[in-house]
């Protein structure tokens, strides 16, 4: 049964790797008619400016960046490494996309 479980958990790690690399090189077109948000210059953080929900969010967009992408080996922490970098530029558009929304609906 053990070398089932061994098989079970390599496939695993592998799917998991397959996902991170699809989702961090797959590029959402935005649609033509989806709102587009022109404000002052990008920030430079990189990211959310979290202090929960009482944050005041950001007037334009927020740099992201290309979307990341790893040449490293494959191991552990390198996946770990590149779910990490993933979700935090995944998470940088969402805030760019929902700041794009909040300006649209307060300009009608």
């Amino acid at each position: 049964m053990m070398p089932w479980r061994s098989f079970l958990v390599g496939l695993a790690a592998a799917s998991a790797g397959v996902v991170a690399v699809v989702a961090c090189t797959t590029r959402a077109e935005p649609k033509d008619d989806a709102p587009t948000s022109s404000g002052g210059p990008p920030s430079s953080s990189g990211g959310s400016s979290g202090s929960g929900l009482d944050a005041t969010p950001p007037d334009g967009p927020i740099a992201c960046g290309a979307a990341p992408a790893s040449s490293a080996p494959f191991t552990k922490q390198a996946l770990l490494g590149a779910v990490a970098d993933c979700a935090a530029w995944h998470a940088c558009n969402f805030q760019n996309a929902a700041t794009a929304l909040r300006k649209s609906f307060r300009d009608h």
